[in-house]
C-alpha cells in the first residue's frame, strides 16, 4: 500500500496573503504585534520610499529573538500560533496569539523578506532567513522551495532584537493608508496612560511626516468629565466620575447600584476596565486650558470614540472612524447637551481575558461566520465571536443594533397613523373585556392606548 500526504500550491501564498488581507496597513500592524509578544518595548516601522513601487520596509524591535528552531516551528509556521493566551510572557504580557496570515501578507508586499533575528537566551549569535518571493511564483507547490537559516557573529554590543526587512514594494502605499497605519499604532498598546506593557511602537516615514507626528498629542487633561468603570474577575462592577482638569469626583457608585433589578449576583465577562473622557468643545470651557479648541477638535475627529482593547492588544474597528457601535451619536442627537458624543468624547474597554474566552476572527471579504457569533460580529461590522460570555450583558450594547430599526420604525409618522387591518381589530376585540356603557374616561384612554400599541405590533 502506497502512502500519500496533501500539499499545497505555490499560489496559497498569493490567497492568504494578499487576498486575505488587501490591506498593507493590517500586515504592518502584525508584525508589531509580533513584537509585542516578543517583549519589545520600541518597535520602529520605517517606509522608505513606499508612495511607489520600489520602496522598503524596516520593522525593528528590541523584543527576545528568536532562536532556529522557534523560527522554524513558529515564525515560518502558517494557520497556528505556538503562543498560550493562558500563559504570560516574561513581562507579564498576554500573547496576541496571531495565525501569521498577517505576517504573511506584509512580508508578501515585496519581492523580497530578510529576517535577522537575535535571541536573548544565545548571547552573541545572529540568525538571518531570507525570502525570495520569485521562487515560490516560479514553482507549483510550497513543499519544492527550500529556506536557509544561516548563523552570524553578533556585532559588538548589539542587543536581543529582530528586524524584518521587506524590499520591493509591488505597489506603493497611497496616503490614506499610511493614515490608517499611523492611527492603528497610535491605538495599538494602551496610548490612554498608565498600562502596565511599556510598549511604543514609532513610525517613521519621511514622505507622511505629518501622519508619523500624529501621536505626539495628548489632551486628556483637558476633559471636562473622566468616567471610570470596572468589573472584576467575579463580575461585580463599580463606577466613578470626577471632574477631570480639576480632578474633584462628582459621583461613585457600587454593583449593587449600578447592576439591572435582580442581577446582583455579577455579570459573565471576564475582567475588564471602561474610562470615557468627555470634552465641552467650546472656547469659554478651553479659556484656561493650555490647548485649544481646535486643537482638542482635530485630535477627536482622528480618534475620538470608545475603543477596545484584549489582552492590551487593540481589535479593530471598534473605535474607527465611522464605527460608532455604542450608538452614542444617536443619543447626542437627542439630548445634544448632556450626551457625548464620538467627536467630543475618547474612551476605551480594556479586558483581560487569560481564559480566551473571547476570540478575534478575520473580517475579510467572504469569511464564514457561525450561528453562533453572526449577531454579534455582523451587527456591530466586528471580529468577534461569543461576546457577551455566559448570559453576560457587557457591554449592555449588545443588543441595541437589533432593537434600532425596531425604534426608527415606531418614531416615523407613518408607523404612528397606521390603522390595523380588520383581520387584526377582530382578533384584537377578541382578546380585550367587553366594553359597558359604564366605561370610565380614564380605562377608555387605557383601552385606545393599549389598541395603538397593538395596532403597531401588528404592523
Amino acid at each position: 500500500m502506497s502512502t500519500a500526504r496533501i500539499r499545497f500550491s505555490a499560489d496559497i501564498l498569493r490567497r492568504l496573503g494578499e487576498e486575505l488581507n488587501p490591506h498593507p496597513d493590517k500586515g504592518i500592524v502584525e508584525l508589531a504585534k509580533n513584537a509585542y509578544d516578543a517583549d519589545a518595548t520600541r518597535c520602529r516601522i520605517e517606509l522608505l520610499g513606499t508612495d511607489r513601487a520600489g520602496g522598503v520596509i524596516v520593522v525593528t524591535d528590541d523584543g527576545d529573538g528568536m532562536t532556529p528552531a522557534e523560527i522554524e516551528r513558529g515564525w515560518l509556521v502558517l494557520g497556528s500560533s505556538s503562543k498560550d493566551a493562558a500563559r504570560r510572557t516574561r513581562l507579564g504580557r498576554i500573547p496576541a496569539g496571531s495565525k501569521g496570515l498577517g505576517r504573511l501578507a506584509a512580508l508578501r508586499m515585496g519581492s523580497s523578506a530578510l529576517l535577522t533575528t537575535r535571541p536573548r537566551t544565545q548571547p552573541g549569535d545572529e540568525y538571518r532567513l531570507r525570502i525570495d518571493w520569485s521562487a515560490f511564483d516560479a514553482t507549483d507547490l510550497v513543499d519544492d522551495v527550500n529556506l536557509h537559516i544561516d548563523h552570524a557573529v553578533r556585532s559588538p554590543g548589539a542587543g536581543s532584537g529582530t528586524e524584518i526587512r521587506i524590499r520591493g514594494l509591488r505597489k506603493g502605499i497611497q496616503r490614506m493608508e499610511v493614515k490608517r497605519l499611523a492611527r492603528e499604532l497610535i491605538l495599538l498598546a494602551d496610548p490612554f496612560g498608565g498600562g502596565p506593557s511599556g510598549f511604543a511602537p514609532s513610525l517613521v516615514a519621511p514622505d507622511f511626516d505629518d501622519l508619523a507626528a500624529l501621536v505626539r498629542n495628548r489632551y486628556f487633561d483637558d476633559a471636562e468629565y473622566h468616567l471610570t468603570a470596572r468589573v472584576d474577575e467575579t463580575g461585580r462592577a463599580t463606577a466613578a466620575v470626577v471632574v477631570d482638569w480639576k480632578d474633584e469626583p462628582l459621583f461613585s457608585a457600587e454593583h449593587d447600584a449600578l447592576a439591572a433589578s435582580g442581577k446582583s449576583r455579577g455579570y459573565g465577562c471576564p475582567a475588564a476596565r471602561f474610562d470615557l473622557w468627555v470634552f465641552i468643545l467650546n472656547r469659554d470651557t478651553f479659556s484656561t486650558r493650555t490647548a485649544t479648541v481646535q486643537e482638542v477638535r482635530e485630535w477627536l475627529g482622528e480618534f475620538g470614540g470608545v475603543h477596545v482593547y484584549h489582552n492590551g492588544l487593540r481589535v479593530m474597528p471598534y473605535g474607527n472612524p465611522g464605527n460608532d457601535w455604542l450608538e452614542m451619536n444617536l443619543r447626542r442627537v437627542r439630548s445634544p447637551e448632556e450626551r457625548p458624543g464620538t467627536n467630543t468624547s475618547i474612551g476605551r474597554i480594556d479586558v483581560t481575558d487569560t481564559s480566551s474566552r473571547l476570540a478575534q476572527r478575520p473580517t475579510a471579504p467572504g469569511t464564514s461566520r457561525t450561528k453562533r457569533s453572526a449577531s454579534w460580529s455582523d451587527s456591530h461590522k466586528a471580529p468577534w465571536t461569543g461576546w457577551p460570555t455566559g448570559g453576560s450583558n457587557w457591554p449592555s450594547a449588545a443588543a441595541r443594533p437589533s432593537a434600532a430599526p425596531f425604534r426608527r420604525r415606531r418614531t416615523r409618522p407613518e408607523w404612528r397613523s397606521a390603522r390595523p387591518s380588520t383581520t387584526f381589530r377582530r382578533r384584537r376585540a377578541d382578546r380585550l373585556p367587553p366594553r359597558s356603557t359604564s366605561t370610565s374616561g380614564r380605562e377608555i384612554g387605557r383601552r385606545r392606548r393599549c389598541e395603538r400599541r397593538c395596532s403597531f405590533t401588528a404592523r
